[in-house]
């Protein structure tokens, strides 16, 4: 089986013609490999937990716009925008969207059903327009799913019996789970921050994009029981 991943778009707001463009050339891919013969299913994976959709729920929960929208994500946008100045303007913590993401994480709390709301939504409205060029979708991988059905809790399981998953217990990544990365290898300046030891849990609890991301693929190549 080949498995294709494509749009995947973040369900915080409406999508742009480069959400079109990697549906597009992930559409043609799996057409091709239909015409091929080979069994082919396409995910559309959505990131129901992360920063984005953090970020539009306190938007909706705390800013308004008064701009004429004709859908819900339209009007996202505008108070993702509003947000982001309150952000930088100092008006409005960032605690604040931190707050949501963990109840978000949390689950069966009022924020984390108002979220899955927006972005089950959000999502449609996404799906429905990509519909419009004949794109479609065998799955759409829900984020909530990977952690609501134990994937990541399987998936740290088998990570901590690697020498390359440690608590980091010193420095600006203290209290933080992290992956090792080859240490003997030379980085370039510009490549320093992906040579970093990176981040899957951070010191709040909170998961990175990175960890589901590496529990949804160990799912895909059937590494999980």
């Amino acid at each position: 089986k080949v498995v294709i991943e494509h749009t995947s778009i973040n369900p915080n707001k409406s999508a742009h013609i480069g959400h079109l463009r990697n549906a597009c050339i992930g559409d043609t891919l799996a057409r091709m490999m239909k015409q091929d013969h080979q069994e082919v299913e396409t995910h559309n994976y959505i990131d129901d937990l992360g920063n984005q959709l953090a970020d539009t729920l306190t938007a909706l929960l705390h800013t308004e716009s008064n701009k004429p929208a004709t859908r819900f994500g339209d009007y996202c946008w505008d108070v993702y925008s509003s947000l982001n100045q309150l952000y930088d303007k100092g008006e409005l913590s960032t605690d604040k969207r931190d707050d949501v993401l963990h109840k978000l994480e949390e689950g069966n709390n009022s924020i984390s059903w108002l979220g899955y709301a927006v972005a089950d939504k959000l999502s449609a409205e996404h799906v429905e327009e990509m519909g419009q060029f004949d794109i479609t979708y065998d799955l759409l991988v829900w984020e909530r799913d990977i952690v609501a059905n134990g994937f990541w809790d399987r998936a740290f399981e088998k990570l901590q019996t690697s020498e390359v998953f440690f608590k980091q217990e010193h420095g600006p990544q203290a209290g933080c789970w992290v992956i090792r990365t080859n240490e003997k290898q030379e980085a370039s300046e510009e490549s320093v921050e992906h040579q970093a030891d990176k981040v899957l849990i951070r010191s709040n609890g909170v998961l990175t994009y990175t960890a589901k991301d590496i529990a949804y693929h160990m799912w895909k190549f059937g590494l999980l029981e």
